[in-house]
C-alpha cells in the first residue's frame, strides 16, 4: 500500500511539471489536516532556490487536496507553481484557493524532476477563518528547524533511498530566513515517458 501511495504521489505531481518524467523525479509531501476549514480560502507558500544543471531540471510548489484516504485525490484542486531559474537566489511562491467540500487534507509538495541543486524552506499554510482574518496552521518541521532529519514529517522519501542520483540533506545558511533548509541534489537523471517508456 505504501508503494502504491508513493507511485501516486510521483505520478500526479510530475505530470504537472511536464509531460515527461525523469529517473530523478522526487515528490515529498507535507500532509496537513483541513477538515475544520471546509469551504474556507487558503494561501500556501514556500521559499525555493532552483538551480537546474541541464534542461531536465525543475522544481515547483505543488498543491493537492485529498479526501478520507491518502489516494482519494481531488484533482480539480491541483496547482503547480514552477520555480524561477533566472538566478541562484531564493524566491517565494504562493498558491491560493478554497478548501474543497470533500477535502480532509491538503498536501504541499517538494516537487523536483531532472538534474540540479534544489532547496526548499519555510512551508506555510494560512486559512481565512473570518473575512480578512488569516490563521496560520501548524506544519510540523515546515521550516526544517525542528529536526536534524530533513525527511521528518515528509511522506515519500523512503522510495528514493536506493536512487544514487538523488542526495537529500539538511543544510545551513547564515541568513536568518534560511538557517536550516532542505537541499536536494540530483545527478545523472534520464528522461522517461509518463508511463515509464524510454524517450
Amino acid at each position: 500500500m505504501k508503494i502504491l501511495l508513493v507511485t501516486c504521489l510521483l505520478f500526479y505531481s510530475t505530470i504537472a511539471i511536464s509531460q515527461t518524467r525523469t529517473t530523478n523525479d522526487l515528490s515529498l509531501v507535507n500532509a496537513i489536516s483541513v477538515k475544520k476549514y471546509i469551504g474556507k480560502n487558503y494561501r500556501a507558500s514556500v521559499d525555493i532556490k532552483s538551480i537546474p544543471s541541464d534542461s531536465t531540471g525543475a522544481a515547483s510548489l505543488f498543491v493537492l487536496q485529498a479526501g478520507k484516504s491518502d489516494w482519494d485525490f481531488i484533482l480539480k484542486t491541483r496547482q503547480d507553481i514552477l520555480a524561477k531559474t533566472i538566478d541562484t537566489n531564493w524566491h517565494s511562491y504562493k498558491a491560493t484557493g478554497v478548501i474543497d467540500l470533500s477535502a480532509q487534507q491538503i498536501w504541499l509538495y517538494v516537487n523536483i524532476k531532472g538534474n540540479g541543486d534544489f532547496c526548499y524552506d519555510n512551508f506555510a499554510l494560512e486559512i481565512e477563518v473570518q473575512p480578512n482574518e488569516w490563521e496560520k496552521t501548524v506544519i510540523p518541521n515546515g521550516n526544517f528547524e525542528e529536526s536534524t532529519n530533513p525527511l521528518k514529517e515528509l511522506k515519500g522519501g523512503e522510495s528514493q533511498k536506493n536512487n544514487k542520483g538523488i542526495k537529500i540533506s539538511l543544510n545551513t545558511s547564515p541568513d536568518e530566513r534560511y538557517q536550516h533548509y532542505l537541499q536536494v541534489k540530483t545527478t545523472n537523471g534520464k528522461i522517461q515517458q509518463i508511463y515509464g517508456q524510454e524517450a
